[in-house]
């Protein structure tokens, strides 16, 4: 159980002032984790900004909910909500919906802050941008062990957005929420959601959607969030995602230039290509539905690149053989790993 430690708070200057962050965290039996990353986010230091912090509970069965109650009752800059399990979409949707802050972010219940963390998003002289993109610290990033994961200070506007966003994507850096400050306005004129169908890569598709409304992006090389990397990430990662995938390759081709497009193609590529394999392994399409998703696939990149790069998957469906696409799928999978 987490333990209220004894945090001093400017919580009556706070409550007095507009809000101009409102942090959100979904939480989901969170009862190991929940207290110390509320200490990290609690214990800014030097912090002159009056913040919210708006806490789901996602229908929690530990005691998430009693450490939660407990620091809202010491704490009035605290939110809480409980809600039946509906994921952590959901739980995020709901904290955008009462969000007061000119700013929204997000924060994971297993992860912690710096105490530099608020102070060093510098929001007040960044107010005129549309998003603040910064770094992190990862116990485990892409398991090559704990690493800062950053990329140098920069402003961008609507010429050279498509360069930030292939970079963030190559670092895998753009697929997160919580190295991200979003304007709250801009979320809510746009109803911007995440997608709760989705269960993997939601996060993604989230900041893409978001970005087709962004002009100004400052990106800044602070690392003060500590990300834990899951397990769970794996789990999500064996499922049919071709509709997410094929949604993700629309939206960077709608953002990116050609030439930044192209620099990425091959990975987006993979990802759709063994997206498809993976459906006939498992026997969840039809032969028409596999055409169709070729077809597509097709219309998005250079046909040659693709006939060419991938053969193997199309002798795979015309001749609908298992034993060829079981192949094709571990093909791709030595194609993925060595890209």
């Amino acid at each position: 159980m987490g333990i209220i430690t004894s945090i001093t708070y400017q919580k009556i200057k706070f409550m007095n002032s507009s809000i101009l962050l409102s942090v959100i965290i979904p939480v989901y039996n969170g009862e190991k984790c929940i207290g110390k990353c509320l200490d990290s986010i609690l214990s800014q230091d030097s912090c002159n900004v009056p913040f919210e912090i708006i806490i789901i509970d996602d229908g929690s069965k530990d005691k998430t909910s009693e450490i939660c109650k407990k620091y809202k009752e010491q704490y009035n800059n605290i939110t809480t909500i409980s809600q039946k399990n509906s994921g952590v979409s959901a739980a995020r949707n709901k904290g955008i919906e009462i969000a007061k802050g000119e700013w929204i972010t997000f924060c994971d219940c297993d992860d912690t802050v710096s105490q530099h963390w608020i102070r060093d998003f510098n929001l007040k002289e960044n107010q005129h941008y549309d998003l603040i993109s910064v770094g992190f610290n990862c116990n485990n990033w892409l398991y090559k062990g704990p690493q800062q994961v950053i990329i140098e200070d920069g402003i961008f506007d609507h010429s050279s957005i498509s360069h930030l966003v292939t970079t963030l994507f190559k670092k895998n850096m753009l697929g997160f929420v919580w190295n991200k400050i979003f304007k709250a306005s801009i979320l809510k004129k746009n109803r911007i959601q995440f997608d709760t169908k989705i269960k993997y890569k939601e996060d993604l598709i989230f900041c893409l959607n978001y970005l087709c409304h962004t002009k100004y992006i400052i990106q800044l090389s602070t690392s003060n969030y500590y990300y834990i990397f899951s397990e769970n990430i794996k789990k999500f990662g064996q499922q049919d995602n071709y509709s997410v995938n094929i949604k993700i390759t629309k939206l960077l081709k709608e953002i990116l230039h050609p030439e930044d497009f192209h620099s990425i193609e091959q990975n987006l590529m993979n990802e759709l290509a063994a997206s498809i394999i993976e459906t006939y392994t498992t026997n969840t399409k039809t032969y028409h539905q596999h055409k169709e998703m070729w077809k597509e696939t097709h219309s998005l990149f250079d046909n040659k690149k693709i006939t060419s790069k991938f053969k193997f998957f199309n002798t795979a469906y015309c001749h609908r053989s298992f034993l060829i696409s079981f192949l094709s799928f571990k093909t791709i999978s030595v194609i993925k790993k060595n890209d």
